[in-house]
């Protein structure tokens, strides 16, 4: 029988670096092979921000009009983002994408890695090897690799801002959350705990290298191009596929029940009241994530309770994002890591724990129920939007849950709909 806590203190260590060896050759394999017999030969998702590099190595606007990826029409992608492909733009596509894939991979190994050595938990190898299993065939991860996605790297920023939040490096932790603002945005939320317990200098941090990355990329870009992206790409990237029934954010499963797409009928057809509930539900997540902020505050730094408060903000910036696609997960894999390893202190499965393995379980199964339901050449009833389409929604739904009861399991507290349970 496997056991949770290995009692050799060395072995999870030893066996670990095995294992992650093992796990990062696999990848590569898994790599090669998408590359090989899956990938679009355009790049994927890559496409749009390879031609914006390209035109930037040139001179032109990289934000100007194109119609040489598919269906992809806008660039939604902030100027940083697509300074990190110009390095590619000199190879052809396909090779800028296999390339770039084994970066991300990279990028996921250290942060990985990270995490494990700031938690140090004493698993027993053979839980190790499951977990890095499950995330090797994990299919959030596979559509990473399959689209060219930044998400590995957007989740190294993360988690090196949050070890860096922890060994009371506050400027640094809010230079990281800059950078991986800058990227992606939504890690913006991230701000909103710390600046609750007066960590200034971590909003100095973030302050500064934000300011300085901006001007350094503006005079690269101009302020036409910024501006244009701003007001113009971001929106119509976000107008173009909000409704799209492969969007799991909230607003997503608006739109799969008062809209519908191409793909799926609606639940009822009422577009009217998707835009005040979007808002009223957006309401609701952040005024519970600053709640829960406020009455923690005066948590230690680096506890669980901490450490959960500040990460809750990484499933509510997916959920109230306006666009949010299953290969946003890979941001997930830092609080469900550190909601495990606190079941693995605690030498039992944990409420919040339980929840991430339920999470963990509706993204594979909604990758299931798309093999079945995308090749039948129709449109769909509601049902399939409502509970197969929008599995990811409700995994992030207990991904939130995971995390805001790990603060109650320190502190005592429970949350109710747990407790009658």
């Amino acid at each position: 029988m496997l056991r949770w806590v290995d009692a050799r203190a060395a072995g999870p260590q030893r066996w670990g670096r095995w294992l992650f060896v093992a796990f990062l050759l696999a990848e590569v394999a898994l790599i090669a092979l998408t590359r090989l017999t899956a990938a679009a030969p355009n790049g994927g998702d890559l496409c749009r921000d390879f031609v914006d590099a390209q035109r930037l190595l040139h001179g032109q606007d990289p934000y100007a009009p194109f119609a040489s990826c598919g269906d992809l029409h806008h660039s939604p992608h902030p100027p940083l983002a697509l300074l990190l492909v110009v390095p590619l733009a000199w190879l052809p596509i396909g090779a800028a994408a296999f390339v770039w894939d084994l970066l991300m991979l990279a990028a996921l190994g250290g942060a990985l890695w990270l995490v494990w050595d700031e938690l140090r938990p004493q698993v027993d190898p053979r839980w190790v090897a499951v977990g890095l299993a499950v995330i090797l065939v994990w299919t959030p991860l596979q559509d990473t690799w399959l689209e060219a996605q930044i998400g590995p790297l957007v989740l190294l920023l993360l988690v090196l801002a949050w070890r860096a939040r922890r060994h009371g490096q506050a400027a640094l932790a809010g230079g990281w959350l800059a950078v991986a603002t800058l990227i992606r945005v939504y890690p913006v939320l991230l701000f909103a705990y710390p600046l609750l317990r007066r960590e200034w200098r971590l909003a100095r941090g973030g302050v500064i290298v934000g300011g300085v990355i901006t001007l350094v990329t503006l005079p690269l870009f101009g302020v036409p191009s910024y501006l244009r992206y701003l007001f113009v790409e971001a929106p119509g990237a976000s107008a173009e596929w909000v409704n799209d029934a492969h969007n799991v954010a909230w607003r997503g499963w608006l739109g799969s029940v008062f809209v519908g797409s191409n793909t799926i009928h609606p639940l009822l057809a009422a577009a009217g009241v998707v835009g005040p509930l979007f808002g009223s539900g957006v309401v609701v997540a952040l005024a519970a994530l600053l709640w829960r902020g406020w009455n923690a505050r005066a948590a230690v730094l680096g506890t669980v309770k901490d450490d959960a408060v500040w990460l809750l903000g990484i499933p509510v910036m997916l959920l109230v994002s306006p666009l949010a696609w299953p290969h946003y997960f890979t941001v997930l894999l830092l609080p469900w890591l550190v909601v495990l390893a606190d079941a693995a202190r605690a030498r039992r499965m944990t409420p919040s724990a339980w929840l991430v393995v339920a999470a963990v379980t509706l993204t594979e199964v909604h990758a299931l129920g798309l093999r079945v339901l995308l090749p039948l050449p129709r449109l769909l009833p509601w049902p399939a939007g409502v509970f197969v389409f929008m599995l990811p929604f409700y995994a992030l739904l207990l991904s939130f849950f995971a995390v805001w009861c790990a603060v109650g399991q320190e502190s005592g507290e429970i949350p109710k709909v747990l407790r009658e349970k």
